[in-house]
């Protein structure tokens, strides 16, 4: 099990009044009484996880600073994918094994929205409908490329399904990441015509027709109604990252791996009320939005997602069976990469790699020298106490040490 640091006194609580923790105890326990809504299982499981992690409930180690000599509890993480507390080193490895897939080349960005009429059908059906979403999206973006007025070759796609807006109301849509180009069928590498690859119209037109022809099937299994009219909210927005294609997947893990919120979003939890602040994209400042603590614990249970479900997805060129070709195709376009087509990622130095070694949680706070484990114990059993426990932070920044 991985461990997190949390450094605190021996028999003092751990915070919860700033946290989602904290939100789930002041409010889970009134939660079905006061707005009607039963917890599903899968909810309750990540609730409790999300209470328990880094608690010693979940058990975890005693750590030592060979410098500084202070010790602190490091507690096990709850490992659940809707907690922002954890995940952290998932999410590093996830993102070296997609920069290491990244073909020398631009990327588009490519966002599918889901109308707001068929909103409530995925709500009610997330286990059978979820996963037409990324389907859908990947067979617009291929039935665009097929046509050679925009490419003509097969690309890859990488669909990531997104349920969350930014203040945690349910908007369900698709994040996909394209190479600016892909395969004919003589095997040659050929780019996109467009500078935007397609029209977003015809974009959307192709998803819409790709997912309710996904849905129909199911919908009749389900004896589920569609909407009878449904022509509008078929929204596509494509971009090529202006600040390179490391900084969307940076975003996209940190999203499906942690969660739909990050642990400093939240601002304040009183006794009826939860602060938090999310950001606008029409303004560089983030926004600050107060809700009651019962329709904040309902918001956010909405992206708990549902187990054993993929919530990232690859198509074509980027799918695991054409993993070898990707390998040879990016070896075989490196030679000829040019400044116009250089890759929008930077390979991290070979040094930096092998600092980063040590998990993060046996770096001191205080003096940033390495940690050791000096004793364990199990999930529920008393943690041993401290005989030089580390002084509560915050801690002075450290100078920055010399380049060598």
């Amino acid at each position: 099990m991985q461990c997190e640091n949390l450094d605190i006194q021996a028999g003092a609580s751990p915070p919860i009044e700033r946290s989602l923790a904290g939100v789930i105890t002041q409010f889970g326990p009134t939660y079905e009484a006061r707005t009607g809504f039963r917890f599903t299982l899968e909810q309750r499981k990540a609730m409790t996880a999300i209470v328990r992690c880094r608690t010693a409930a979940l058990g975890g180690h005693v750590v030592e600073c060979k410098d500084c000599g202070g010790q602190a509890y490091a507690f096990h993480s709850c490992r659940h994918r809707a907690c922002p507390r954890c995940m952290r080193d998932d999410v590093e490895e996830w993102l070296q094994q997609r920069q290491a897939e990244l073909l020398p080349v631009p990327y588009f960005h490519i966002i599918f929205k889901v109308p707001q009429k068929l909103h409530k059908l995925f709500r009610g059906h997330k286990r059978e409908l979820y996963p037409l979403l990324a389907t859908a999206a990947a067979k617009a973006i291929q039935k665009v490329a097929d046509d050679s007025r925009y490419l003509g070759a097969t690309t890859g796609v990488m669909a990531v399904v997104h349920t969350s807006g930014a203040n945690l109301a349910y908007h369900p849509h698709i994040h996909c990441l394209m190479p600016a180009g892909g395969l004919d069928d003589e095997g040659k590498w050929r780019p996109t015509k467009h500078p935007g690859f397609a029209p977003e119209t015809l974009l959307g037109m192709a998803f819409k027709d790709a997912l309710l022809a996904s849905m129909r099937p199911v919908a009749k299994q389900l004896k589920l109604q569609l909407p009878a009219r449904c022509r509008n909210g078929w929204s596509v927005h494509v971009e090529v990252p202006a600040h390179g294609v490391d900084k969307v997947l940076k975003y996209l893990a940190s999203s499906f791996l942690r969660g739909p919120l990050h642990k400093h979003q939240i601002l304040d939890v009183t006794s009826t009320h939860v602060t938090f602040n999310y950001p606008d994209p029409h303004l560089k400042d983030r926004r600050v939005m107060t809700l009651e603590g019962h329709e904040f614990l309902r918001r956010f249970l909405l992206h708990v997602w549902p187990e054993k479900l993929h919530q990232v997805r690859y198509f074509g060129l980027w799918s695991r069976k054409s993993a070898a070709r990707l390998k040879a195709l990016r070896q075989q376009l490196l030679p000829t990469t040019t400044t116009t087509t250089a890759p929008h990622h930077t390979a991290q130095p070979a040094d930096d790699k092998e600092k980063n070694t040590e998990p993060h949680w046996l770096k001191c706070p205080r003096c940033a020298g390495l940690r050791v484990v000096i004793a364990r114990f199990e999930r529920g059993k008393t943690p041993p106490l401290l005989t030089h426990p580390l002084p509560p932070g915050p801690y002075p920044p450290r100078p920055p040490q010399p380049q060598q």
